[in-house]
């Protein structure tokens, strides 16, 4: 049955090349990737043959399609039929973690690009790598996180360490109870982990002001407080019941020009005025 749905496609090539048939949309209706008949056929034609090219499969051999939403799933289903194997679609691995949350991984026997299985139940999540257990983490809620430094490779914790120390560099050149409060914030055995937190408590001076910043980390830290989201409402709370600055009197005061008929003040003067040149006479 697929060999004649292959014919068919490569007929349909040769008579409409240029007629449009896949098109995958975005949630507004619009195009990001399309394939004509001819195209389609290109692209397929070039799977296939990279994939004979490796001589590591067999005709009938089942090949695992990791791939997410998009016409590269169904090019790369087609070009495994040209080929002569046994395409298998699946979800591709996440990046999200298990349930929303991070679990880290050994970085000697689990290198970027490694593949895991993740089992959890309400106290415990396992890492296994083909079968073999390789981590075993306490369970987090959603979005929480559990990191174990050994974890980390040994050449790069030496960098990751320097890089919160710049931060508390900058912080405590914005004010004294900023830099404190970075220190507070980058303190313990991961600062790593918190190094996004500390960009923006420094972006948070560019918007709102260094002298505003030291403030309130002033006051957040009197509560024990250390936490960038919360000093950011703070941050704009204290704005909003901040009165407006009351200009001086000089620049309130707005001289108006002179009216083009205005008489001078002796006009409004009796005792300027001139004597009249007519008199009227009495009546009989």
């Amino acid at each position: 049955m697929m060999a004649s749905v292959l014919d068919h496609l490569d007929r349909l090539a040769d008579e409409q090349p240029g007629k449009l048939l896949y098109s995958y949309l975005d949630v507004n209706g619009d195009p990001i990737e399309s394939y004509t008949y001819a195209s389609f056929l290109h692209r397929t034609q070039a799977i296939a043959g990279h994939l004979r090219k490796e001589g590591r499969f067999a005709a009938g051999d089942r090949l695992l399609l990791a791939y997410p939403p998009g016409l590269e799933m169904i090019c790369a289903f087609f070009g495994c039929v040209r080929a002569g194997l046994i395409p298998v679609p699946v979800y591709p691995p996440s990046s999200r973690g298990f349930q929303s949350a991070l679990y880290s991984a050994p970085s000697t026997t689990c290198p970027p690009g490694t593949v895991l299985e993740v089992r959890g139940d309400s106290q415990l999540v396992r890492l296994y790598k083909r079968g073999e257990l390789v981590k075993i983490h306490p369970r987090k809620p959603k979005g929480g996180r559990s990191t174990d430094p050994d974890d980390y490779p040994k050449e790069k914790t030496a960098y990751a360490l320097r890089a919160p120390d710049r931060v508390i560099q900058q912080a405590a050149a914005l004010g004294e109870h900023v830099g404190v409060f970075a220190q507070r914030l980058l303190s313990g055995p991961l600062p790593w982990a918190k190094l996004r937190q500390g960009q923006r408590l420094l972006r948070l001076a560019e918007r709102y002001s260094s002298s505003r910043l030291d403030a309130v980390c002033a006051r957040a830290l009197g509560f024990d407080l250390i936490d960038v989201r919360r000093l950011e409402r703070m941050l704009v709370l204290a704005i909003d019941t901040e009165p407006l600055p009351v200009r001086p009197v000089e620049d309130r005061l707005v001289s108006l020009p002179a009216g083009r008929f205005a008489r001078p003040g002796t006009a409004f003067d009796h005792r300027h005025a001139q004597p009249s040149l007519w008199s009227e006479e009495p009546r009989p």
